[in-house]
């Protein structure tokens, strides 16, 4: 039998800063949902095509630009709410401490609400494309740790995200 040749599991994993077991689940799962074989054993590694590879790599950096720098969050904060209907990522700060971050299509109302049981001074907000909210909202939890915020590692919807970005290869 011919041996295969593609990136290791655990390579892709590490790249991603994940679990070698949610990279598995989730291209087993990718794979399975789009009858395409992702997977396949050289020798008694894992591996997956290197086109494939590089596009899950594209994407990831693509995402993790989603994560706004503390700088500009500083200098975007504000004692001022929009009052408008757009999608928006926002962080909701005590002084200069990230406490809260949301998404929201109404931001004035939602933040009204925040107001009632959440002690913070200012807000930063950002304008995204209703495709990203989500995304861009989990990206930047998973990066700061707010206090207000349960934390959740990004693991298996992390890969899944990038996964439903691939194009056909």
């Amino acid at each position: 039998m011919a041996e295969r040749t593609g990136i290791k599991l655990s390579s892709l994993a590490k790249d991603l800063g994940l679990t070698a077991r949610d990279v598995y689940e989730a291209l087993l799962s990718y794979g399975n949902l789009n009858q395409r074989k992702v997977l396949a054993y050289s020798g008694e590694d894992l591996v997956i095509p290197e086109s494939l590879h590089a596009e899950l790599l594209e994407i990831n950096d693509h995402l993790q630009e989603l994560i706004y720098s503390e700088v500009l969050i500083e200098e975007t904060a504000s004692t001022q709410i929009p009052f408008d209907s757009m999608p928006r990522v926002y962080f909701l700060l005590d002084g200069k401490v990230i406490v809260y971050i949301g998404q929201s299509l109404s931001i004035a109302g939602r933040i009204n609400k925040h107001s009632e049981s959440k002690t913070f001074n200012r807000v930063a907000t950002f304008k995204v494309t209703q495709d990203e909210l989500s995304i861009t909202e989990a990206m930047n939890i998973n990066y700061y740790h707010p206090v207000y915020n349960i934390h959740t590692a990004l693991t298996g919807q992390y890969i899944e995200n990038i996964l439903s970005r691939v194009s056909v290869w």
